[in-house]
């Protein structure tokens, strides 16, 4: 985890530590951000717990699994980069469909109020994530994540087993039975 820019307290947004982060930006110079690592891949619905907010900020959140490909809009291919066109779109939304993929990687959520910012699209497949204002204000956060949408069985409930001296083969293991 980084932060740049007027960032206070960016440390509150990892388990385990306490507080509030909070980005404030009055329009000139770099905007603040703060780039989050959640050391594996992950994917779900991200949700963002606003605690306050000063003026008419908006909240960006831009995904990536590779933080080289983070910035400036994540690692989705830009419009004009693929033959099709209608890959291409990251402002598809896929209205009524609850389980549909976010096609962005790079989403804003203008704020107005405290409260809960769940994503209606499902962000698949991130390790790394920026939060940044594009818009001047501030914004105060408790909590930032992803809300998976897949079901983790434990490998235990496979009825199978195995178990050797290496722990890289046991993990190996673990995950082929999840994979499978």
């Amino acid at each position: 985890m980084s932060g740049s820019g007027n960032v206070q307290n960016a440390e509150a947004l990892v388990a385990g530590h306490e507080g509030y982060a909070t980005l404030t930006w009055g329009g000139q110079g770099p905007a603040p951000q703060i780039i989050l690592d959640y050391g594996d891949d992950v994917g779900g619905v991200p949700v963002f717990e606003v605690v306050s907010v000063s003026g008419t900020p908006q909240l960006q959140a831009v995904s990536s699994e590779s933080q080289p490909y983070l910035l400036p809009d994540g690692d989705a291919a830009a419009p004009g980069e693929v033959e099709d066109p209608a890959i291409a779109q990251p402002e598809v939304t896929f209205v009524g469909n609850a389980g549909a993929g976010d096609l962005a990687r790079l989403d804003a959520y203008p704020l107005r109020r405290p409260g809960l910012i769940a994503n209606r699209l499902i962000q698949g497949g991130e390790r790394f994530e920026a939060l940044q204002l594009g818009a001047p204000g501030s914004v105060t956060l408790r909590l930032v994540g992803i809300r998976s949408t897949t079901f983790h069985p434990p490998h235990t409930s496979n009825g199978g087993s195995f178990s050797c001296s290496d722990a890289a083969l046991n993990d190996i293991w673990g995950l082929g039975t999840r994979s499978v």
